[in-house]
């Protein structure tokens, strides 16, 4: 006999009739009910109100895709709503990209300023240099290049930016080519 499986999704309707369902996906509920742990390492970006225009650049320039977008406005967090200007309700409160099977979390923070920290960065490892070149020249606008495009012992195309969000990102290939 089997049992029927709960649904874990956790579907959350915000105000104006906004859906959003944490993205467990079905595998991972079923190694929750088996009391599996499944620990992954999920990337947080912080910004200071430029969150919206940094998650869709992403999407773009990564080939990704954009599973959760939150306004404050809508998760109506009541630690926050006081706190804001009506400009800061339309800041992302959460986002989630999905690059391949990876996900990346954003949101902007209001209750502190953001400073820049070039000791932390996010590594894309891409098949081609072609996707390494698409990728950069999506990304590189207002960014500030640390390594230039080129070949290193590692990787037959590499290169290493600070983009205009003051997000650090090395995009490279496996190495390929000596």
């Amino acid at each position: 006999m089997q049992v029927p499986m709960p649904d874990l999704s956790s579907e959350r309707i915000f105000p104006g009739g906004i859906k959003s369902r944490h993205c467990l996906s079905r595998q991972e509920r079923v190694n929750r009910l088996r009391g599996e742990k499944d620990m992954k390492i999920t990337p947080t970006l912080n910004f200071g109100g430029t969150c919206r225009e940094a998650v869709q650049m992403y999407e773009r320039a990564l080939d990704g895709k954009i599973t959760c977008l939150i306004t404050y406005r809508e998760a109506n967090d009541p630690a926050y709503m006081p706190l804001l200007n009506e400009e800061q309700k339309e800041y992302i409160y959460h986002a989630e990209l999905m690059l391949g099977n990876e996900r990346i979390i954003m949101s902007d923070n209001v209750d502190i300023e953001m400073p820049v920290c070039h000791s932390n960065f996010l590594t894309i490892m891409c098949d081609t240099k072609e996707e390494v070149q698409r990728a950069y020249e999506t990304m590189k606008e207002g960014s500030k290049t640390i390594y230039k495009m080129e070949a290193t012992p590692y990787s037959s195309c590499r290169v290493v930016f600070v983009d205009k969000f003051g997000i650090r990102w090395g995009i490279m290939t496996e190495q390929t080519e000596r």
